[in-house]
């Protein structure tokens, strides 16, 4: 449908290099892991437990409530809980053949593998560091895709914690409208929010041009008061 104020469009224009790049937000539920609520220590579960959007897997992992800072909200989650542990999404809604990015952080020690359809990625944190986002893309084979998280090392208790997880649609090289900065954004929106667009969507809002990181162009979906569209 039109797009609405829990969706967000964000697009990236590299003017050297020519290339245009545009995500929109897709869903994941509990991708901060704020459910179920551990308090001020931590919960573990074990393979086969639900915790609202994902499913444990391997051997068990620890829900970490405000023992230690998250990267986002109040809790986190160490793939390892009594040992190597990992976690299943429910389905994603996704467009088959079209390429999505799964954001995330990571902190204290340890390796993963990132998994979605036929492809993966391992990303390694170390304990001294801070919480650190990276990203990992796929293609979708179809109308829904899950995603899994899973540690590889080391074993035992401990490993490497994550939060912040997110995903969102990439859509790449759409064409730019005439006059310069002007972007055609007609069939852009009927690709990227599934529906065409009557225009409504933007009749209490604004657009605005972000430069402030030196390279991209972002624009920004405002509402009526110049705040940044929520998500």
């Amino acid at each position: 449908g039109a797009l609405s104020a829990n969706q967000s469009i964000a697009i990236g224009v590299n003017a050297v290099t020519d290339t245009h790049l545009v995500t929109t937000a897709a869903t994941i539920v509990n991708g901060s892991f704020e459910t179920p609520e551990a308090g001020t220590w931590f919960i573990t579960y074990s393979t086969g437990a639900n915790i609202g959007g994902w499913t444990v897997t391997g051997d068990s992992i620890d829900v970490v409530g405000t023992l230690w800072g998250a990267s986002d909200g109040d809790q986190s989650v160490d793939l390892n809980g009594n040992n190597l542990g990992g976690l299943l999404s429910d389905p994603i809604a996704t467009v088959a053949g079209e390429t999505y990015r799964v954001n995330f952080e990571l902190w204290s020690a340890g390796t993963i593998e990132v998994s979605a359809g036929d492809e993966s990625a391992t990303y390694t944190t170390v304990s001294a560091a801070p919480w650190t986002q990276h990203s990992f893309d796929f293609t979708a084979d179809g109308a829904s895709e899950t995603l899994s998280f899973d540690s590889i090392s080391p074993g035992g208790a401990g490993g490497a914690v994550l939060d912040n997880v997110e995903i969102v649609r990439v859509l790449e090289n759409f064409s730019l409208g005439t006059g310069g900065d002007v972007l055609d954004l007609s069939t852009l929106l009927e690709s990227a929010a599934g529906a065409p667009q009557d225009g409504s969507a933007f009749d209490n809002g604004w657009l605005e041009f972000d430069t402030s990181s030196g390279v991209d162009t972002t624009i920004l979906f405002l509402e009526i008061d110049r705040t940044l569209l929520s998500e």
